[in-house]
């Protein structure tokens, strides 16, 4: 069993998961239907994006460090990247054949937008690193494709009320994110790696991660307090995912060992798709 759960963080599955049921989440909230070839292009892209990071990873660190993904995709690399090619070839065409041209277009803005955060997160230029906050991008791409997929297949009509929860949600993912950087602090400083944490010191990113928690609560209740548009479980969702990041950050030694954080930090992206079955 800790085999099985170990290659299905590995290969980033529960990552995968989380993104689908997020997208179950903000369709709901928009009021459209989703379609089973959207969902399906979107976790192969979701699949690939991750595993092409870890690929480029391991490679820059020729397999020489303490992250056991990294090491696993730098010394597996070659048929990796065989599938990787595959896996995107197999999005494509799946894009082609059964989605909608503005939802193709929608995807060729995203993928220009990766290519531009992946030069900019492998430059050695030290005044663009200053200026570049990956953990920022990272989650401002992430609420951009879950979003803007049901948007658009909403002819681009989207309310105020459901803006408020999609930037509730958006700081969600960016505590996320940042949580991420928190407790990766001392690995990244001994490999060098930029984040937040190193940049601003550890105390000032658990600052943020609050800051960001906090300001998903605030659009939370500016919904809630001027539209109460939506159903309870879709409020309860959200409130679960913003108490369970801001657990982490309070039971730091509980949720650092054996890298919990992240277990529980992606977990709670599975929440939205009770918005779904309940």
């Amino acid at each position: 069993m800790k085999t099985v759960f170990y290659y299905y963080r590995l290969f980033s599955l529960d990552i995968i998961a989380g993104a689908l049921a997020s997208c179950l989440f903000a369709f709901k909230i928009i009021d459209v239907p989703a379609s089973i070839p959207l969902f399906i292009v979107l976790g192969i892209s979701v699949f690939s994006i991750y595993s092409f990071d870890h690929i480029v990873d391991g490679i820059r660190k020729e397999g020489f460090t303490d992250t056991g993904s990294h090491r696993f995709f730098f010394v597996h690399r070659k048929v990796l990247i065989g599938i990787v090619i595959l896996a995107v070839m197999a999005g494509i065409s799946l894009a082609v054949i059964f989605l909608d041209k503005e939802i193709i277009k929608f995807g060729i803005f995203v993928g220009i937008f990766l290519i531009v955060y992946f030069l900019f997160n492998q430059t050695k230029n030290t005044a663009w690193q200053k200026m570049f906050f990956k953990e920022f991008w990272i989650a401002v791409i992430y609420t951009l494709v879950i979003w803007g997929l049901p948007i658009i297949e909403n002819s681009y009509l989207v309310e105020i009320p459901a803006i408020l929860m999609a930037i509730s949600f958006g700081f969600l993912v960016l505590g996320n994110v940042l949580i991420y950087s928190y407790y990766g602090f001392i690995s990244d400083g001994l490999e060098r790696e930029k984040s937040i944490a190193i940049q601003f010191g550890r105390k000032k990113s658990r600052m943020f991660i609050i800051l960001a928690l906090c300001f998903s609560a605030d659009a939370l209740l500016a919904e809630l307090i001027f539209f109460h548009l939506f159903r309870s479980i879709d409020y309860t969702v959200l409130i679960l995912m913003n108490f369970g990041l801001m657990l982490i950050i309070y039971q730091k030694d509980k949720f650092e060992k054996n890298n919990l954080y992240g277990v529980l930090a992606d977990a709670l992206f599975l929440l939205p798709v009770l918005s779904v079955l309940i």
